[in-house]
């Protein structure tokens, strides 16, 4: 309910308005994250945020067994400033056969806070899951 009442909120401010308080809000990021931001705001519709489930309904480790059954590779980039990905989870992740990336300093936006460092991480990632793959074959 905070989620769809901040989203509402949001889209009640003209886009300039939009534009400032994002920035104030996260400095580090760059004027094309927050344009892009401001933008997924405004064409956002409230009702997925207030009846959607865009939070797994299925516990963690339900999920992350299915994905390990299925044999597939899961990373995890998470920063350690308002995130939700907990030590207590994110060592649940491990446990289950995640790679889990913690950047210091980084939010629950690693990708806008930190975009060279979690391209690289990314990058590293895919690269080593498609050489298992091709050794596999």
């Amino acid at each position: 309910e905070a989620a769809y009442t901040a989203l509402v909120a949001a889209q009640g401010l003209s886009t300039s308005e939009r534009l400032e308080r994002k920035k104030s809000e996260w400095p580090g990021w760059g004027d094309a994250e927050i344009r892009r931001c401001c933008q997924a705001q405004a064409e956002m519709d409230p009702q997925l945020v207030r009846n959607g489930n865009v939070i797994p309904s299925r516990p963690w480790p339900q999920v992350l067994d299915s994905l390990s059954e299925a044999a597939v590779h899961v990373l995890i980039v998470t920063g350690t400033d308002r995130v939700g990905i907990t030590p207590e989870l994110q060592e649940l992740a491990r446990g289950h056969g995640a790679r889990v990336e913690v950047l210091p300093g980084a939010s629950h936006f690693v990708r806008r806070d930190t975009p060279e460092l979690f391209k690289r991480i990314a990058s590293t990632f895919f690269d080593n899951c498609i050489s298992a793959a091709a050794n596999s074959i």
